[in-house]
């Protein structure tokens, strides 16, 4: 039997044991931005809305980040509504890995509800992650791989978020002496909500260069890696969930889990 034909409660037993985040749809936004801050360090991608014990939606630090871009700091104060994906998409615990793949890939998600009359756990990018560390693939890392974009760090925040949204990435790349760095999209989600909700100020985001933010170093890696070990090496280093190759190339987590075949 493939792999692709096991079933997410026989591949993840653990994930039914564990907390996941939600927020209802009435909570304020800068909630879910709470929730979603410190998961980057966890297992989590996403926090689920809850109305009434039934799964009403979803949110990601994307959509937030983009609303924000759009309507400025009122939009952490609006209700997790009104920016939430309007979606019901889930899986259950007897559906098979090939189903929960095949909805990632569709809706560009990177978790997902699991349910069962209700919602009971939350399955997400990084469990699949860990599968593959037990499984040997014998394709290159570089056949997943990505050309690297890197960005000058002198943009302002606003048009490095401009640029992240353009693009559909959740990263930013920049060039040091000593190697290459990142910015990913909760760490300015992070910056904002500590400015704003936390202290209480507003800020300009039209003002303040992107390397007002903490950036991440990456860990590079020989383009003979396996994939099951570079999956080992994303799951260490949690956050930015990339590695970088040869200077030129990134894999993230999501390549990883997308674009490998499995047998």
């Amino acid at each position: 039997m493939s792999i692709l034909d096991l079933t997410i409660e026989d591949l993840f037993p653990n994930i039914f044991n564990r907390q996941y985040f939600f927020v209802s749809p009435n909570d304020k936004v800068y909630m879910a931005c709470i929730c979603l801050i410190p998961s980057i360090e966890i297992y989590i991608d996403g926090v689920v809305v809850i109305d009434n014990e039934k799964l009403v939606g979803m949110i990601g630090s994307k959509n937030i980040l983009n609303a924000y871009y759009e309507h400025g700091s009122k939009i952490l104060y609006k209700e997790a509504r009104e920016i939430m994906y309007d979606s019901t998409v889930h899986i259950k615990p007897d559906n098979k890995l090939s189903e929960f793949l095949d909805h990632m890939r569709k809706h560009r998600l990177g978790f997902l509800p699991v349910i069962n009359n209700s919602i009971i756990a939350v399955a997400s990018i990084y469990d699949i992650l860990r599968l593959i560390t037990k499984h040997a693939i014998n394709i290159s890392i570089t056949e997943i791989a990505s050309k690297l974009l890197v960005i000058d760090d002198n943009y302002n925040i606003k048009d490095a978020l401009k640029i992240m949204i353009e693009k559909n990435i959740r990263r930013l790349f920049f060039k040091e002496d000593d190697g290459i760095y990142a910015i990913v999209d909760r760490d300015i989600l992070d910056f904002i909500v500590n400015n704003i909700v936390m202290e209480n100020r507003d800020i300009n985001i039209e003002e303040l260069k992107i390397n007002t933010i903490k950036k991440r170093k990456i860990l590079e890696i020989d383009s003979k890696t396996s994939i099951s070990n570079a999956a080992i090496l994303l799951l260490k280093e949690k956050a930015p969930s990339s590695l970088i190759i040869d200077k030129e190339y990134v894999v993230t987590a999501w390549d990883i889990v997308t674009k490998v075949k499995y047998k």
